[in-house]
């Protein structure tokens, strides 16, 4: 009889020992499974994509109505953003949008001050003090200065090279306080377009290369710095750079007639 106890004690307390071995195992194996899983989607998130100067046009054109004259990508006060510029009934305004999302994260207006208008608004702050505050934010080469309204706040757009980046730091003309301070970016796109050739010159033209940059420069009174086609409306124009008393202009030439098209000054 005290056999029979012993061994039915014995085998109890097997069977307790097996299901307790079990439970383990199968909590291991369920881990290990989890822990698989979660590796597996960790290593299948993608990063974000940027967007391309022709979606972010699009974007700004929805935001506002006008004509796009540029898009650059841009660090602002340490976030990269896209700035696309848009002309709207003579005035000028700068699409500031985020380069992943494309929220548009700013709208500014922008315009800039002619002689006679920064004589009116007579600023505390002069050029040259302009110059030196930028200079103690970026210690580089001063390549231009413009006096510039920006939101209704007057400034003095410093514009400094320091290697092969350009600058671009924003002095308030009354408190000279630094207003902003910008640094060009170059993407994709820009690399895509420096490798692209330019169109060449149409085979009908009557005006030749010589004959354009002199119908330039008698029409500003400047000196031609640069020459090059360009592709508006389908149609192959030349665009000859000129500059005069530290001012840059743009002209633009038919090449069939040699009629100036538009004259514009930085």
């Amino acid at each position: 009889m005290e056999r029979k106890i012993i061994l039915k004690v014995f085998i109890g307390v097997f069977a307790v020992m097996l299901l307790t071995v079990g439970s383990l195992l199968a909590m291991a194996l369920t881990t290990g499974n989890t822990q698989g899983t979660t590796t597996i989607i960790t290593t299948q998130q993608n990063a974000p994509v940027m967007l391309t100067k022709a979606e972010v046009t699009t974007i700004a054109q929805q935001a506002m109505a006008g004509t796009v004259t540029e898009v650059e990508l841009e660090e602002i006060d340490g976030k990269t953003i896209y700035s696309a510029d848009i002309e709207n009934n003579n005035k000028e305004y700068d699409i500031q949008i985020d380069p992943f999302s494309g929220q548009v994260l700013q709208v500014v207006e922008e315009s800039d001050l002619s002689a006679q208008q920064l004589e009116i608004v007579n600023p505390t702050v002069s050029q040259e003090q302009a110059i030196q505050i930028a200079l103690t934010q970026i210690q580089g080469t001063v390549d231009e200065v413009e006096a510039e309204k920006v939101n209704d706040i007057y400034i003095w757009d410093v514009e400094i090279e320091l290697g092969e980046e350009d600058y671009s730091v924003g002095v308030d003309m009354f408190s000279g306080a630094i207003v902003s301070i910008e640094r060009e970016l170059e993407d994709d796109d820009d690399e895509d377009e420096d490798e692209e050739e330019q169109p060449p010159l149409p085979q009908n033209a009557g005006v030749t290369v010589d004959q354009a940059k002199a119908i330039a420069a008698e029409a500003t009174g400047g000196t031609v710095t640069d020459f090059e086609t360009k592709k508006r409306a389908g149609n192959t124009l030349y665009e000859v750079e000129i500059k005069k008393s530290g001012q840059e202009a743009d002209v633009l030439i038919d090449p069939a007639t040699g009629e100036i098209l538009e004259i514009d000054w930085d």
